[in-house]
């Protein structure tokens, strides 16, 4: 005689339901994420972006929403590198937004002078519901503003971040364990320059400026920040002239030369 085991079907129809209450739950979960691709930063209330410098400084940005999500970019030097999203609790966000309130963040000046190309710039912005707030400096800053910087640089180590859309591990900045001038020669690509824009300068403009030199654009590092690599004719200039006259325009506000370099294993 052959004994079936039959699952009641009050039994089923719970698990069946349970199935598919999981499986709406990734599907919203999976579509929130994806829409984060699609969000300005101009419309964050809270915003942190890290430029590079010489060395191997970290590149990243991290907005946070009025929707509580955080959406992080790691570019290059990062623990991470893409698009990341986690929605913050409410409890959260009101406790980054009290740390601006406390700070005055609104009441310190708009720009904080650069020692020197050597140093990152950091730019950071605060959107109330009355006024809206940025902050663009390095080492200079103010302490409370730098410790804003760190509590969101804490919250970019969560292990709770999902990713969104990977990229690859950038080698066009400096990624060794020694200092800058440990870099060997051959490493350098002198006739590929890395450099930064000014928020209020395009692409288009700015190759226009030097015409002689034959300047071409090589490619864009990053989909959201300014970064860029481009090209030009060492038969027309060297390389170290071409780089002092970078050196002074004021419409960069970063330029170093590209390097042949393998990224870290993080």
């Amino acid at each position: 005689m052959i004994y079936e085991n039959k699952v009641p079907l009050s039994k089923f129809l719970t698990m069946y339901r349970f199935f598919i209450l999981l499986l709406a739950i990734s599907l919203v979960s999976c579509g929130g994420l994806n829409k984060v691709l699609k969000y300005k930063k101009e419309d964050a209330i809270m915003s942190l972006e890290k430029g590079p410098c010489p060395g191997k400084c970290s590149v990243y940005n991290l907005h946070i929403y009025k929707n509580r999500y955080a959406v992080y970019e790691g570019i290059a030097n990062a623990d991470k590198y893409g698009i990341y999203a986690k929605k913050l609790t409410k409890g959260q966000v009101a406790e980054f937004k009290q740390e601006y309130e406390k700070a005055k963040f609104m009441e310190f000046d708009n720009e904080y002078p650069i020692p020197s190309l050597d140093f990152p710039t950091i730019i950071m912005t605060y959107r109330n519901e009355k006024a809206s707030k940025t902050i663009k400096g390095s080492v200079n800053r103010p302490p409370n503003v730098i410790a804003i910087q760190k509590k969101l640089e804490n919250l970019t180590k969560s292990e709770a971040f999902k990713l969104v859309k990977a990229y690859d591990k950038q080698v066009t900045f400096e990624e060794v364990a020694e200092t800058r001038k440990d870099s060997a020669p051959n490493d350098i690509i002198d006739n590929e320059i890395i450099l930064e824009l000014n928020s209020n300068v395009f692409m288009a403009q700015w190759l226009k400026k030097y015409p002689q030199y034959d300047v071409q654009l090589v490619k864009k590092l990053s989909p959201t920040m300014n970064y860029w690599v481009v090209t030009y004719s060492k038969v027309k200039i060297s390389p170290k002239e071409f780089m002092e006259i970078l050196k002074q325009d004021k419409d960069l506000i970063f330029a170093e030369f590209n390097k042949r370099i393998s990224p870290r294993e993080h």
